[in-house]
């Protein structure tokens, strides 16, 4: 990736626009991205994997206590669940994964998941106990966010960083002349639209 958290790289952009020098490589740089962030506000979600665990808390519903949608895990290496049942700020219960004959179980959803790129886990089901219902009380560490990108995100990535660097030929937004016949640039190509639907994460 031409950037840390980039969706496409510096060489496709090139190869794609056909520029062979390096000359504007730092502006292409910005252009990954400024779209690969674009992308992560239009999905709700990023489609990198954290370089380390990350530690987050989360509330159950409690309308559904077996339930508790959490952040995108990419992997099951270094996930932790523990819950607070006293509220004391303690995590004092440690959860484990499929254990049906405690009182601390869960399962990863969905089932079909089975980590990035394939999909990530959204969501811990309480299979032995329930989620305690008061505010941060889930603790989870995990690596969040995906392994790799999807290639269809990759591809809209490509697209939407090609957009942001032509649009310096065209700093109100029209390109071409009286002569040539202007066109008005949208602000998000349609195809880079469609391409990331399907991986935008539902509230």
């Amino acid at each position: 990736m031409s950037t840390t958290t980039g969706y496409c790289s510096l060489p496709a952009v090139r190869y794609t626009v056909g520029i062979k020098s390096d000359t504007h490589d730092a502006d292409i740089d910005r252009a990954i991205e400024a779209a690969s962030r674009a992308i992560d506000n239009l999905t709700g979600r990023y489609f990198y994997q954290d370089t380390a665990v990350q530690t987050r808390y989360y509330q159950a519903d409690p309308a559904d206590l077996g339930w508790l949608p959490v952040g995108d895990i990419s992997t099951t290496t270094g996930l932790v669940v523990k819950t607070d049942d006293d509220v004391d700020g303690t995590f004092e219960n440690t959860w484990t994964e499929n254990d049906l004959t405690g009182s601390y179980g869960y399962r990863l959803q969905p089932l079909n998941a089975a980590g990035a790129p394939v999909a990530p886990w959204t969501a811990l089901e309480a299979i032995s106990g329930i989620w305690p219902a008061t505010a941060r009380t889930v603790e989870v560490t995990a690596k969040f966010g995906w392994e790799n990108v999807p290639a269809p995100v990759e591809q809209a990535a490509l697209l939407q960083t090609i957009r942001l660097w032509k649009r310096k030929d065209a700093p109100f937004g029209i390109m071409g002349t009286p002569e040539t016949g202007v066109v008005q640039i949208a602000r998000l190509d349609p195809d880079v639209a469609a391409l990331v639907r399907p991986y935008r994460r539902m509230s």
